[in-house]
């Protein structure tokens, strides 16, 4: 017979919350709102404001998981949702709290891009970057339109100072801007090129003859060949050392 010390106990009960968070935290926007996060209502008026499938999911631990959230959780709550203003002020306490502190500016700056304040998510995102996180930076540099080609620079120097990681994750984003922002996708496979990057030299090299832009198919070309690689029968490989 197993016996069930109380470090045990509250170890069940506190996986059981968290699964049970998470089960609320994944549930339709159709069926919460920003309204069940009121302590002060009652069962009968969550069913009624946050809607009823609330209260048959979770019955009488409806309140409990509720107060359980932190503000991040609660922030992220309302920005699935799509309540901005609910999910920015608990953001904001969450960062007032360092409660899940890069997370929290990340979110926060999320949800002011889409209340149209980029220049509060600008400062939310460098402040994330400088506590180390590198998507927060990539973030920074999407935001290109509005900080100027000489910040976007910096950002893309500090990511590649991270090596194979911040090059890879500049690749990854300019791959995938291409079919979105191609703009964007020029200037993150520009940056790659000056680092000498094969695969960024031989898209651009590709993009600038079929654009017939013999200027920048030139200087691209004199580029590669500075960093050891040549162009062969329209593909580019690295110099044989002689």
């Amino acid at each position: 017979m197993a016996i069930i010390t109380p470090a045990a106990d509250a170890d069940r009960k506190t996986g059981e919350m968290y699964g049970l968070q998470r089960r609320l935290l994944a549930l339709p926007s159709d069926q919460i709102n920003a309204a069940v996060l009121d302590p002060s209502l009652s069962l009968e008026d969550i069913a009624k404001f946050g809607g009823p499938d609330l209260v048959r999911i979770f019955g009488a631990r409806l309140r409990e998981v509720l107060g359980t959230l932190d503000s991040y959780s609660q922030g992220r709550l309302m920005l699935f949702q799509g309540n901005l203003e609910a999910a920015r002020a608990a953001f904001e306490r969450a960062v007032a709290e360092e409660n899940e502190s890069v997370k929290s500016h990340c979110n926060l700056a999320a949800t002011l891009i889409k209340q149209g304040d980029v220049e509060g998510a600008c400062r939310n995102f460098e402040i994330a970057a400088e506590m180390g996180d590198p998507f927060a930076r990539l973030n920074l540099i999407t935001l290109y339109e509005v900080r100027g080609q000489a910040q976007t620079l910096i950002e893309l120097e500090k990511l590649a100072e991270l090596g194979e990681q911040g090059i890879t994750l500049i690749l990854n984003s300019a791959n995938q801007y291409t079919r979105v922002n191609r703009e964007l996708a020029i200037i993150l496979f520009e940056f790659l090129a000056t680092k000498f990057h094969p695969e960024a030299l031989g898209l651009l090299l590709g993009y600038y003859s079929h654009n017939r832009d013999m200027p920048n198919f030139q200087r691209l070309l004199s580029l590669a060949d500075t960093g050891g690689y040549e162009l062969v029968e329209g593909q580019l490989r690295e110099k044989e050392s002689s």
